[in-house]
């Protein structure tokens, strides 16, 4: 192999990893369907010695998954209400004794078994209308 074609075939190695690590997040841009959330957060809710390395990954993600959505509806409503200087309200109120993450993954698994319709849409609607309806706001 001559050193031009050495070369380009060490750029073309570039090319497709730099292709397809890009590539990787547009595969995955529509997230996490409901069911796919439901069953991550059924894994939240075992105990210790019962869970598997598998179900102990979904409850990562499913807690990871909702601490992040709920930051997000916080940052969200945060940003609305100082860019137009209006009372908005929230979209739900958690009171401080319901807000970890175990307790928000419990949410999700009772709403998406009495919910069936959410659970081949996405996640975050699973996630939202759950939290609305456990946690509405005293307004």
């Amino acid at each position: 192999m001559n050193r031009v074609s050495g070369s380009l075939s060490r750029w073309f190695k570039v090319s497709c990893y730099c292709a397809f690590t890009l590539a990787s997040p547009i595969a995955v841009a529509d997230g996490m369907l409901g069911r796919e959330l439901l069953e991550a957060c059924r894994a939240a809710s075992l105990q210790g010695d019962e869970m598997s390395k598998m179900q102990i990954l979904k409850s990562g993600q499913c807690l990871g998954y909702l601490m992040g959505f709920n930051e997000g509806v916080l940052v969200n409503t945060s940003v609305l209400k100082h860019s137009y200087g209006k009372d908005i309200p929230n979209t739900y109120c958690i009171p401080d004794n319901r807000g970890g993450a175990g307790d928000l993954a419990g949410v999700v698994v009772l709403y998406g078994k009495d919910h069936p319709e959410t659970l081949d849409g996405p996640g975050f609607i699973l996630a939202l209308k759950a939290f609305v309806d456990e946690f509405p706001c005293r307004h």
